[in-house]
């Protein structure tokens, strides 16, 4: 067993996952996951899939997240901008030829190896924030532009 599958069964352990369900996870088919769940990246592991040239597979992701302004006892949704892996009714953009490119290339975002119930919606709430973090903000700025300017190129291509 490797560092990631000694990370995952922590991961599920914590979640509250039993033997049985830590196996049932683990046997599951990768393209059912890529159908059903998707890799969802932090702005670094975006912009390494930018550099890696995959940049033609991702699209830019509204994501909402409510808070609360406790002040006046009312809910505030906050809409942040990030950039994912595209998608069709198919599944994932990155699944060709029963393979998984990321995996391939040793690029799957870590929520991409981490599809564990629990632990799944927890990480992605916190993935969703990295793109609102200031610390990422060159990097994110870097991912908006990238898709920006690739649709922008395709749109003059085609008038």
């Amino acid at each position: 067993m490797g560092i990631i599958d000694d990370i995952a069964r922590k991961l599920c352990e914590m979640a509250g996952l039993n033997e049985e369900q830590i196996e049932e996870v683990r046997r599951r088919p990768v393209r059912r996951l890529c159908k059903d769940i998707m890799c969802f990246g932090t702005p670094e592991e975006i912009a390494r899939l930018i550099n890696a040239g995959y940049v033609h597979l991702l699209k830019i992701m509204p994501a909402t997240l409510v808070g609360v302004d406790k002040t006046r006892g009312i809910a505030v949704p906050t809409e942040i901008y990030t950039v994912q892996i595209a998608a069709d009714e198919n599944g994932c953009a990155m699944y060709k030829d029963g393979k998984c490119l990321l995996r391939e290339s040793g690029l799957t975002p870590e929520l991409g190896k981490l599809h564990f119930e629990g632990v799944f919606q927890k990480s992605h709430i916190e993935t969703i924030l990295t793109w609102g973090d200031c610390a990422n903000i060159e990097t994110v700025i870097y991912c908006l532009r990238s898709v920006t300017e690739l649709c922008n190129n395709k749109n003059n291509h085609t008038n």
